[in-house]
Formats: C-alpha cells, structure tokens, sequence
C-alpha cells in the first residue's frame, strides 16, 4: 500500500536542538515516469529493503535546467521528513499510534527549477524546533 516504509530507516538525530530528521525516503517505485500516477513500492524496488536505510542525504532533483544545463533525474520521488525529537527513550517508544501535526510543503519553480531541499521563509528544524 502507498504510504508504507520497506526495510527500517535510521534518520540523524540531533539531540542538542530537539529534532530528528529523515532524508531521501522512496515514496514510489522508481519506473514511475513523469505525469503518471505513483508505483506502490514493493519488496523488489525497494532498495534499502534488506538493511537498514541511512537516510542523511537528499533524493535527487526532478530533472531541471540550470544555466543552459540539465540536472536532475526522473528518479526523484523522495520524502524529507523532520520530528520533534527529545529522547532515546522517547524515540525508542515512538510508534505509527503517536499522532503528530504534520506540513506538507511542496516547492515552488513552475516545473522548471526548486527541490524539496531549498529554505523557504523558515528552515525545516526551525519549524519543527518552534512547534
């Protein structure tokens, strides 16, 4: 089902300002093309199913061009996902029934430039940090 984490993801905890975060989390089966709707990941697309994730670094941009260059990829269905944090124990207890207020912020750039990595008005932590 959609909405579902394969294999266990260790985010980067960081203890002295209250918040962890989770970078670069496959939400979609990476054949998805673009304008179609997501691919459920299963077992055999899921790239981190077997071991832990690491998840200290962003997914890669949407395909885009930047000064008369083309970067990015296709592959760039990936979440970012930041928590309050304040605890081992606390995390360690942490569980899908402990509900949290959740943001979605989907970037800006008329299809042609951004990423779910940019700053807007607040940075990530200082959202989660202020509540």
């Amino acid at each position: 089902p959609f909405g579902t984490v394969c294999g266990d993801v260790v985010g980067v905890h960081h203890v002295e300002e209250n918040y962890a975060v989770f970078k670069g989390i496959r939400y979609a089966d990476k054949t998805t093309k673009r304008w179609e709707a997501p691919k459920s990941l299963n077992s055999s697309s899921c790239s981190y199913s077997s071991s832990p994730f690491y998840a200290n670094k962003y997914g890669s941009h949407c395909t885009q061009m930047i000064d008369s260059n083309i970067l990015g990829s296709e592959d760039c269905l990936y979440l970012n996902i930041w928590m309050p944090y304040t605890n081992e124990k606390q995390q360690n207890e942490f569980h899908s029934s402990s509900l949290l207020d959740v943001i979605v912020f989907i970037h800006g750039g008329s299809l042609t430039s951004g990423s779910g990595d940019g700053y807007g008005l607040y940075t990530q932590k200082d959202l989660v940090k202020r509540g």
